[in-house]
């Protein structure tokens, strides 16, 4: 499974976009964008709108997350299902960077 900042940069890497130039775009610094790429920081609700609009992404690829769920509440039965869920998102989201990447 991939984390939320890889998949992050993975993204921009995709598009050919430098971090700089991705940070600018994002009315952000260079350095905020590096310390999300790296997992040291959380983006903002507004730069996960931004980055989902410049990576031409649905917003809810960028926010689900496996460990934001208390498993310890979950049956098995449930945890499987998300599981199946979390592959199936990985999935869709690698669709569309390959498709995204076409288009570029």
């Amino acid at each position: 499974m991939f984390s939320k900042n890889q998949i992050l940069r993975l993204m921009r890497e995709s598009k050919g976009i430098q971090q700089d130039e991705a940070a600018e775009l994002l009315e952000i610094s260079p350095s905020y964008l590096s310390l999300i790429e790296h997992g040291k920081k959380e983006p903002s609700h507004d730069v996960l709108v931004k980055l989902a609009n410049l990576y031409k992404v649905p917003l809810h690829l960028l926010i689900w997350n496996e460990d934001d769920l208390d498993k310890r509440t979950m049956t098995a039965k449930e945890r499987d299902l998300m599981q199946k869920m979390n592959e199936y998102l990985e999935l869709l989201f690698l669709q569309i960077m390959k498709r995204n990447a076409k288009r570029s």
